[in-house]
């Protein structure tokens, strides 16, 4: 009867060990996904293609002729509508003034509720949406949220797979040092 109790917590010892290893692997895995840069199908993004090839939804229709950061997301994805709050924060506390926007690109099929939501929040960013997928499909994006940095010469400087603390000061150096980077490079 005592060896049969220390096999049963000997097995359950074991199962413990492989469910705690299997956590963990699963855990560094997903950690080490975000730091894997997404490669997408272009280096070079005209925003006339985004803007002309989406539909505008509510908020402000801005020149977007500067750097223009791109947000591939959709309403019923969990993480974009978190992350939609910090970029209307950074939307409207850039310090960049006119020589930086933002363009979420949703990826419903239906505007209304988008209107809706965006109405809830009074988010003020510039709403649009990708109907058919077309501007996301030609990039090769299958996550949301999906972000881009587009210089003002339409190069894709960055792309940040998954929500981003946008809002956070952190965020906003790094955005500064990928322009001020990309402008000294190119002089």
């Amino acid at each position: 009867m005592r060896m049969q109790r220390f096999e049963i917590n000997i097995n359950n010892m074991t199962t413990t060990a492989v469910i705690l290893i299997a956590a963990s692997f699963l855990i560094y895995a997903m950690s080490e996904y975000r730091n894997v840069p997404l490669e997408l199908s272009v280096s070079h993004l005209d925003r006339s293609d985004i803007i002309s090839g989406s539909d505008y939804f509510a908020g402000d229709q801005l020149n977007h002729s500067g750097w223009l950061l791109v947000n591939f997301w959709a309403s019923w994805c969990a993480p974009c509508r978190e992350e939609m709050p910090l970029l209307e924060t950074l939307h409207r506390e850039h310090p960049w003034g006119d020589n930086f926007s933002i363009v979420t690109l949703a990826q419903d099929q239906d505007a209304s509720p988008l209107k809706a939501y965006w109405n809830r929040y009074g988010f003020t960013m510039d709403g649009r949406i990708d109907l058919d997928q077309t501007i996301s499909a030609s990039l090769s994006i299958e996550a949301y949220p999906t972000t881009i940095l587009i210089s003002p010469d339409n190069q894709i400087i960055k792309v940040w797979p998954g929500a981003e603390p946008w809002a956070d000061f952190e965020m906003a150096d790094q955005l500064s040092q990928l322009m001020n980077t990309t402008k000294e490079d190119s002089l």
